[in-house]
Order: structure tokens, then C-alpha cells, then sequence
């Protein structure tokens, strides 16, 4: 898998989005292609439950995972760097999506399929 893509410009990405714990390869591959066609950045939080290399993220992800920015971290905390904007969306979440005020760069992270992000961290 495609940590960097050299070719791309280095300018900030338009979002970073961050999948932690993702289950579904098809959905990752499908998100990653999303990325590369936006510019945006992945960054896939483990435990992973699929390899990178299984067929249905390549299927998902066509041609376009070769050019898609994919970045992996141990975990969430690891996936933030400092003065990181991150924007928790969740099924639970106490404000609406469009209520918030998106910058460039800007950290969406999305939890897994089946259980959503972790309790301690939807509380912040």
C-alpha cells in the first residue's frame, strides 16, 4: 500500500480523514478513493480488521489507490498531531455536521462500523 504519492502537491490536504479500527475493506477502499480524488489525506488507525492488500480494497478502491495519501497509526492519539483540528463524527454526536465550521486540514475521524469511536473520546 501507497504510503506517500511523491507526485502529489505539497500543499495541505483539504481534510485528513481518520478511520480508527476500521472492519469493512470495502468501505476503507471505497473512503481511500474518495481521498485520492479529493487530494485528501487517510489515515487508518489499528487494529485493522482486513489486511491493506485484500481484494475487496483493491476492488473498492479501483485504480485510484495508488494515488491516494494513506498513513497508518497504533493509535488515535498517535493519528493527531499537535494542533490537529479534529472533528469527531458519530452517531451520538450532540451537534448536527452542518453546524461545524470546517478549515482546510482539518481531522475527520470516524469510528468503527459495528461500535462507532470510543466512548472516552466522544466525551471530550
Amino acid at each position: 500500500m501507497l504510503a506517500e504519492n511523491p507526485t502529489l502537491p505539497l500543499t495541505p490536504a483539504p481534510f485528513r480523514i481518520v478511520l480508527v479500527e476500521p472492519e469493512i475493506p470495502a468501505n476503507t477502499g471505497a473512503i481511500a478513493r474518495l481521498c485520492a480524488a479529493t487530494r485528501s489525506e487517510l489515515h487508518l488507525v489499528h487494529p485493522l480488521g482486513f489486511r491493506l492488500d485484500d481484494a475487496a480494497v483493491r476492488r473498492a478502491g479501483m485504480d485510484y489507490l495508488d494515488r491516494a495519501v494513506i498513513r497508518e497509526h497504533r493509535s488515535l492519539a498517535e493519528s493527531l498531531p499537535p494542533g490537529a483540528r479534529p472533528w469527531l463524527l458519530s452517531a451520538r454526536a450532540t451537534r448536527g455536521l452542518w453546524e461545524a465550521e470546517f478549515a482546510r486540514g482539518d481531522f475527520l475521524v470516524f469510528g468503527r462500523e459495528t461500535q462507532g469511536l470510543p466512548r472516552d473520546w466522544v466525551a471530550r
